[in-house]
């Protein structure tokens, strides 16, 4: 994750996500009433925020998804990191 990535995920997690009460406490993204969010959710969430910044295009989570674990590919400093990859972004 690159450090400015990380200051965005880290503002949003003291501001937002500290806010929202929750058993999945290890979920970093959830509804606003404590529950994991669908694939549905997010990608509606994705193009409201699309539609708002005026951003052309119609990205999805998948692409999102698909570009993150090509970038830590990339980055990775071990196979075992690379072999978590599915684990932490909840594929099944």
């Amino acid at each position: 994750m690159s450090e400015n990535l990380f200051r965005w995920v880290f503002i949003y997690a003291k501001e937002v996500r500290s806010k929202v009460s929750g058993d999945e406490r290890d979920l970093v993204f959830l509804s606003w009433n404590g529950e994991q969010l669908c694939s549905s959710q997010i990608n509606k969430a994705i193009k409201s925020i699309r539609k708002k910044a005026e951003v052309s295009g119609n990205p999805s989570s998948t692409l999102f998804r698909k570009s993150a674990v090509s970038g830590f590919h990339k980055a990775a400093e071990s196979s075992e990191m690379r072999d978590s990859l599915a684990d932490l972004m909840a594929h099944m």
